[in-house]
């Protein structure tokens, strides 16, 4: 396997975490919308906490493998040999 071909794989392989976090953001907000549906006097509390603790992380986390995807691939473009 060529070092390219490396390259390609790994930044395919990062960019595979971006399902685990569609999964998990899927997961939190339905949790977030059951929780609403069943005491709607904390919907306040429960949209705070899965801004809070949910999408940002996952957010920052989905950009961190993007930018790594993409410095593997540019990385293995300029790569000779």
């Amino acid at each position: 396997m060529g070092s390219i071909n490396r390259f390609f794989l790994s930044a395919a392989l990062a960019l595979l975490g971006i399902l685990g976090i569609g999964l998990g953001i899927g997961v939190a907000g339905a949790s977030v919308a059951n929780g609403i549906a069943r005491q709607p006097e904390a919907a306040g509390q429960l949209i705070d906490f899965y801004f809070n603790y949910v999408l940002i992380p996952e957010f920052i986390l989905a950009l961190l493998l993007v930018g790594i995807s993409l410095l593997l691939i540019f990385k293995g473009k300029s790569h000779k040999g």
